[in-house]
């Protein structure tokens, strides 16, 4: 995830050059919070570092139905409304 993460800071900085630092920033806290699971796993903190990704992925999937509604954005709607029976 972390390389992912830094792939597309580097595509971004290609793309977007004159935008600065502030097109950056939310992928650099990303990594950061990436860094501190991965670090917190290292210390044998699996659950706490788990945590801390689960609910980075639970925000990073709900923001957009929060900030345009149900209505608004279609794509998140079958991670949320699927069945969990398979």
């Amino acid at each position: 995830m972390l390389g992912v993460v830094v792939l597309t800071i580097i595509i971004n900085a290609v793309q977007f050059e004159a935008s600065g630092l502030a097109a950056h920033l939310p992928n650099l806290i990303l990594c950061a919070v990436i860094g501190a699971a991965l670090w917190l796993n290292q210390l044998y903190r699996l659950r706490l570092a788990l945590a801390i990704i689960i609910v980075l992925v639970l925000l990073a999937a709900s923001y957009p139905l929060l900030a345009m509604g149900v209505d608004g954005n279609e794509t998140p709607r079958p991670s949320f409304f699927s069945s969990s029976r398979l």
